[in-house]
């Protein structure tokens, strides 16, 4: 008899934890926050196109020189609570603190400073409210990517054309009671020295 009760028993405690397993979302195993953040999409500064044409020299005529100037992309993030029937408070609303970019180039040579240029990470402040969404812009191409190679190989029309890549981006955040997360996309980035408009 004492046999069977502790069978028993075993047989409930496991039913209870395969319960609570299966009904654990996968993302609120991944964070203690009350919130998530969605990146909706990446595009280019007019929130417009899913590349950017990144231009590594704008040629003035009257000082016969180039003018470099960083490029910039959009992202819209929303900010859901990982419970909808939850009661949501001030504690949800996220902050998007900095970003991080990486480039990867589509023919595969990836070196740093020679294919591709180096990654960076740059502070930013972004306010998403729970339950509410944000559009915002950030630096994709800072302007030291233009004067170092391999980007500035690409002057004048050098040995390359056009370099294409993808950009990587990472938001790196924290909601109000100071729980951290993440969310990544990627936009393309094309870099040549294009054609100026006259």
């Amino acid at each position: 008899m004492k046999k069977i009760k502790i069978i028993f028993l075993f047989v409930v405690l496991g039913s209870i934890i395969l319960f609570y397993f299966n009904s654990c979302n996968v993302l609120e195993n991944k964070t203690r926050s009350g919130s998530t953040l969605i990146l909706d999409s990446i595009l280019d500064s007019n929130a417009e196109k899913t590349v950017i044409d990144s231009d590594v020299c704008i040629y003035n005529e009257d000082t016969d020189s180039c003018t470099v100037k960083e490029d910039l992309a959009s992202a819209t993030v929303r900010n859901v609570p990982l419970n909808p029937d939850a009661e949501t408070s001030y504690y949800g609303d996220v902050i998007i603190k900095k970003y991080r970019v990486s480039f990867t180039r589509h023919d595969g040579k990836n070196k740093e400073g020679v294919d591709v240029p180096y990654t960076f990470v740059e502070d930013i402040n972004v306010s998403v409210k729970i339950n509410g969404q944000t559009t915002f812009s950030f630096v994709i191409v800072p302007v030291r990517a233009k004067i170092e190679p391999p980007l500035i190989r690409l002057v004048g029309g050098g040995n390359e054309s056009v370099i294409q890549t993808t950009a990587h981006v990472t938001f790196y955040a924290e909601d109000m009671a100071g729980h951290q997360m993440e969310i990544e996309g990627n936009i393309d980035v094309y870099f040549a020295d294009w054609a100026d408009e006259e």
